[in-house]
């Protein structure tokens, strides 16, 4: 998008080069062997057929402005509303990702993780947020023509998804325990603790292949997590560097 100084500018400088155009051509006529004086009336058609000229180059200046005016426009609508989405999981589902990453960290290196269980209220705001923005995603990609976002886009899509699941799955994790006839747990609290701790741990290690950037890999759970909040940081950072400042 121009600002007026620079549009002026333009269309002045299409101006000055019809004007040009038109003294070069009166001069080759002026010049034309046999010439004896100059017609007015055929200086006049000139410069009447340079402002004729003009005319629709400055309209197509003036549109070319508007439009890429307008589609600015769209653009910062399309990313105030996707930087909206985005904020809301640095409250709802970050602080999930965090307790994931150090309860792995210190129950592999300490045994001292943390157990968690995630909200089924931010569970199902993430739920909200993720779909309306994959849905603004998949639009805004189209529309900046940017391969980075694109690429941001379908990786956060992939990302996004899979968190969603695991977070679930977390929540889901059956836990068998010993019994006795009544139906009564037998395990002291401390052994019914180190099966859950036990338990979490394992579904945070599995492993599931992966397609991020073209390149498929296997990533631990706890590590889709983490690069899901990676990503999330790239990409605001770049929204904000590309987009937003510029």
């Amino acid at each position: 998008m121009k600002d007026k100084k620079e549009l002026v500018y333009d269309l002045a400088g299409t101006l000055a080069a019809i004007l040009f155009g038109c003294v070069v051509v009166i001069f080759i006529i002026v010049n034309i062997p046999g010439t004896t004086e100059i017609d007015g009336s055929l200086i006049a058609n000139v410069l009447v057929g340079g402002v004729t000229l003009f005319a629709p180059l400055a309209a197509y200046h003036l549109l070319t402005d508007w439009k890429v005016q307008h589609n600015t426009s769209i653009e910062k609508e399309y990313l105030k509303e996707i930087f909206d989405e985005l904020r809301k999981y640095n409250r709802k589902v970050f602080k999930y990702v965090d307790k994931a990453n150090d309860f792995i960290l210190h129950e592999n290196n300490f045994g001292t993780g943390n157990l968690f269980k995630i909200d089924k209220t931010d569970l199902k705001d993430y739920q909200d947020s993720y779909n309306h923005l994959l849905t603004i995603l998949g639009e805004y990609k189209i529309l900046s023509k940017d391969k980075n976002i694109v690429v941001y886009a379908n990786n956060y899509d992939n990302l996004a998804r899979n968190t969603y699941a695991i977070f679930e799955g977390i929540n889901n994790i059956k836990i068998e325990f010993k019994r006795n006839i009544y139906g009564e747990i037998e395990e002291t609290e401390e052994e019914i603790k180190q099966k859950k701790k036990s338990a979490l741990k394992d579904f945070l290690m599995k492993k599931q292949s992966l397609t991020l950037s073209g390149e498929t890999k296997d990533y631990t759970y706890w590590l889709i997590l983490d690069k899901f909040k990676d990503q999330h940081n790239k990409f605001y950072t770049y929204l904000i560097e590309k987009k937003l400042i510029k």
